[in-house]
C-alpha cells in the first residue's frame, strides 16, 4: 500500500493520522507536491490531488473519507475509530467541512493575498458556527473517534495556518481534548512540515 501526501495537506494527515492509529503496516509514504502536477501523482491521481492511496493490485482512491474508511475496514480488527453511530457521523461531517474551509481560506489567501472578501469573511465565519457546534458536542461527549481525529487535526492546522481566532478561553472543551491527545504517536509522527 503506498499513501501519496504532503506535509502541510491536513488531509493527507487524517489519511495517514488514521493509518497509524490503526497500526497497518506496511505503508510506502510518497511524499509529493500537488501544485507541480508530478508525474507520479497524476498517473495515480489526474485532478493532482493529496492524498491518494494506491493499492498493492493498483487500485487507487483518491479522496480522503473513502481513503479513511478503506483503511478502517482494512485494519482486520475493532479499532475506536470504527464506531459508526450517527452522532460520530454527524459530527465528522463538521469536522471534515471545517478542514475544507480552513484550506480553502488557506489557499485562497496564498493565491489572493490578505485581503479580505465577502468569501474569506463567509469562511471564516462558517469555522466560527462549527467551533461552537464542535465546543458543545466535545463538552457533552470527549471520547475519542474518528470524528474527533478529524477534529484535532483541523483544529491544528487552523492553528498552524492562523486561519482563525482559536482562543483557549473561547473553547475550553476544545482546548482540553487538543491537549489531552497532543502525545498521541499518530498526531506527533504527522505533524505539519
Amino acid at each position: 500500500m503506498k499513501i501519496y501526501l504532503n506535509g502541510t495537506s491536513p488531509f493527507a494527515r487524517l489519511v495517514r493520522a488514521t493509518a497509524l492509529e490503526l497500526d497497518l503496516k506496511p505503508i510506502e509514504l510518497e511524499w509529493v507536491d500537488p501544485w507541480s502536477d508530478q508525474p507520479g501523482l497524476l498517473a495515480v491521481n489526474p485532478l493532482s490531488r493529496v492524498p491518494a492511496l494506491q493499492e498493492e493490485d493498483g487500485t487507487v482512491l483518491t479522496e480522503t473519507l473513502l481513503i479513511v474508511r478503506h483503511l478502517i475496514e482494512s485494519a482486520g480488527h475493532d479499532a475506536e475509530l470504527r464506531a459508526e453511530d450517527m452522532r460520530t457521523i454527524s459530527e465528522l461531517g463538521v469536522a471534515y467541512g471545517m478542514m475544507e474551509l480552513a484550506f480553502a481560506f488557506t489557499i485562497h489567501k496564498k493565491h489572493c493575498g490578505d485581503a479580505g472578501t465577502t468569501l474569506q469573511d463567509r469562511r471564516r465565519t462558517s469555522l466560527g458556527r462549527g467551533l461552537h457546534a464542535m465546543e458543545t458536542a466535545v463538552a457533552e461527549d470527549s471520547r475519542w473517534s474518528l470524528s474527533r481525529l478529524c477534529l484535532w487535526i483541523t483544529l491544528d492546522y487552523i492553528r498552524f495556518r492562523d486561519v482563525t481566532d482559536f482562543r483557549a478561553d473561547r473553547y475550553p472543551a476544545l482546548t482540553a481534548l487538543f491537549a489531552a491527545h497532543k502525545d498521541r504517536f499518530a498526531l506527533q509522527k504527522t505533524s505539519f512540515a
